[in-house]
């Protein structure tokens, strides 16, 4: 997911309003609910039963706020990974409006509440990782474009390397 994030930012192919529902993983037809995590597939009209138009719209005015919204929902992405489920989902009462609903801010601050479980929950690297993405904070300088040589290799030393390091060895030989 973080490599097609670096080669398809600025195509059409893949837009601000990344997130997990950009991703297609194909599952073998013996076991459908497991999906095959290689290849993964980016596509732009890949929609999922559980997403809303109301809950996607709050998340895309939320991600408007973030330093990059590219890089924030590939965070996000990783992180629901994690836990399973949409981040929404995660929300306590206190990140919601009054009425229990989503507001645009909901989704990070359910992402910057995870952040610290998420080093108990995962290998270090994929933590650093995810932080690195939701926190869109790869260093000096802050310049926050995956146009700039230096974010771009930041990115690559902060989220591509470690998750490729976990990756293999989690699956060694692939």
């Amino acid at each position: 997911m973080a490599v097609a994030v670096l080669q398809l930012h600025g195509t059409p192919w893949i837009g601000s309003d990344y997130g997990q529902d950009s991703v297609f993983f194909p599952t073998n037809v013996s076991n459908p609910d497991i999906p095959l995590f290689e290849p993964a597939y980016v596509s732009r009209t890949f929609i999922t039963a559980n997403a809303t138009s109301a809950s996607l719209s709050v998340i895309s005015e939320g991600r408007k706020l973030a330093r990059n919204p590219l890089l924030y929902g590939l965070g996000v992405s990783l992180m629901e990974l994690t836990y399973g489920q949409r981040l929404l989902a995660l929300a306590l009462p206190d990140e919601l409006d009054s009425d229990g609903n989503a507001m645009p801010t909901t989704e990070m601050l359910v992402a910057a509440r995870l952040l610290g479980d998420i080093q108990n929950r995962e290998h270090d690297r994929f933590a650093l990782a995810a932080a690195s993405c939701v926190q869109c904070d790869l260093g000096y300088p802050f310049n926050y474009s995956l146009d700039d040589d230096k974010f771009r290799a930041n990115f690559i030393e902060r989220v591509i390397t470690p998750l490729k390091e976990d990756y293999d060895a989690i699956a060694p030989g692939r």
